[in-house]
């Protein structure tokens, strides 16, 4: 299991958010894993940040609980986190806190996030 409907994700970039909860998950599977595209509703935010609580946003899914499988062994993290985008899908945070896993580098429109984080697994 990966992050479906209703999953409280940590926010793990300098946008403003702190929590937010999936609410649509783009991809038609009823759970997903890392590099997946979701919409996201911010319920918990910085005291004198730009966000507004219950705005929502599109994200990209970085970390999950459920194990990420690989030829080497298979790796999961603490926390189901996420990195919020725009409306054109682009990243506006300036920095990406935590690891984050090299699965991510197949994917064309994460590849601002795996440069932007200190530490790839």
């Amino acid at each position: 299991m990966g992050i479906q409907k209703e999953t409280v994700v940590n926010v793990c970039d300098n946008s403003g958010a702190i929590v937010a909860q999936c609410i649509h998950v783009y991809s038609g599977k009823s759970s997903v894993g890392v590099g997946v595209l979701v919409k996201v509703s911010v319920k918990k935010v910085l005291p004198n940040g730009k966000l507004k609580k219950g705005a929502k946003f599109n994200a990209i899914v970085v970390r999950t609980r459920s194990l990420v499988s690989r030829d080497s062994g298979s790796v999961s993290f603490s926390s189901n986190a996420v990195v919020l985008l725009n409306e054109k899908l682009e990243m506006t945070a300036t920095r990406v806190f935590g690891p984050v896993p090299s699965e991510l580098r197949r994917n064309p429109n994460c590849l601002k996030i795996v440069s932007l984080s200190y530490e790839v697994v």
